[in-house]
């Protein structure tokens, strides 16, 4: 693969009966790379494409939901993605009336984790990995949701001042 390639990922906040979760998606068992993995949205970014222009086209495809569902995007951090591939930025985003819906050529199922039970997942190993009830979150994905947990924790400690 070449090693200039750059993505792109959506780390996707949604409403499950008035509690803020974070989604994951399980990848498909018929992908070639990675399957069964837990990870975000979120894939190569096309020629002419933005990285946020990549996220949204990949959330939006792999959860089968249109754009307008996804508001309040901003970007969190660019993080070193696996060695096939270069930087990968991260978005946040909120998704509006979001039915737990997805597209089975990529995505195998979904699962979601409330934010507060975030705060409380430890990293195990000397890189991060995560686990949550019987999902496995590593590699690049547990890198992203360890940074987007530190920024959680940043954002609650601005609001103490």
């Amino acid at each position: 693969m070449n090693k200039n390639l750059t993505a792109s990922v959506l780390i996707p906040i949604i409403n499950v009966e008035g509690t803020e979760h974070i989604l994951f998606e399980k990848r498909s068992l018929k992908l070639t790379n990675q399957p069964g993995d837990s990870c975000f949205p979120g894939g190569i970014i096309g020629d002419g494409e933005s990285p946020m222009e990549a996220a949204m086209r990949e959330t939006c495809e792999e959860l089968l939901i249109d754009r307008s569902q996804v508001i309040n995007v901003k970007k969190l951090d660019i993080i070193k993605g696996p060695p096939n591939i270069g930087d990968i930025s991260v978005f946040l985003g909120e998704l509006l009336d979001y039915n737990f819906t997805f597209s089975r050529a990529e995505v195998g199922r979904v699962f979601s984790i409330p934010k507060d039970r975030l705060l409380n997942l430890k990293s195990r190993g000397e890189k991060p990995e995560f686990y949550y009830e019987k999902e496995r979150i590593w590699g690049f994905t547990a890198r992203a949701l360890a940074r987007y947990i530190e920024y959680i924790l940043q954002q609650s400690h601005s609001d103490c001042y």
